[in-house]
């Protein structure tokens, strides 16, 4: 699948959504919708863990790491800001 518009980049992350995203049976109210892209030239040239540049997503900044795996790589989202973060925002 190629993707050459904004509008068909929208398009894919709609319909990822609905596949990794699954409905709750108590859903709770969405706050917000962000997407963030992450640019690598080179994952080869990559560290062992790295992380992305940092986004604003619910008003609040993030970034997302990348961690070895013994199967490959493992991405998760992690909150930029440690002064300010709750226990539980520290990864999902």
């Amino acid at each position: 699948m190629q993707l050459t518009r904004q509008t068909d980049l929208t398009a894919a992350v709609d319909a990822m959504k609905e596949v990794v995203l699954p409905p709750l049976n108590e859903e709770p109210r969405v706050l917000e919708d962000q997407v963030h892209t992450w640019t690598v030239d080179s994952w080869r040239a990559l560290g062992k863990k790295e992380h992305g540049p940092v986004f604003q997503a619910g008003g609040y900044p993030w970034l997302v790491n990348r961690h070895p795996k013994l199967t490959g790589w493992l991405l998760t989202l992690k909150f930029a800001q440690a002064d300010l973060a709750l226990p539980l925002w520290q990864q999902c």
